[in-house]
């Protein structure tokens, strides 16, 4: 589970990397699909609660990056 979970969070933060070389809009865009889905993994209980909160608070802090 803690290797599914480092795995996924892998993934996400490469699709984040990938949504900044985007337009602003599509980053944005991108990043809050990578929240949601970040949240629908959590709420199907496929990861731990402390990887979703560190990796939902690395999308965010991008996030906040792009509305700068």
């Amino acid at each position: 589970a803690i290797t599914l979970g480092i795995g996924y969070l892998l993934i996400v933060r490469v699709r984040a990397i990938r949504a900044q070389m985007r337009s602003p809009q599509q980053a944005r865009q991108a990043l809050l699909r990578q929240i949601a889905e970040l949240d629908d993994t959590y709420a199907s209980g496929k990861l731990k609660h402390a990887d979703y909160a560190a990796q939902r608070a690395r999308l965010k802090e991008d996030l906040k990056e792009w509305w700068a």
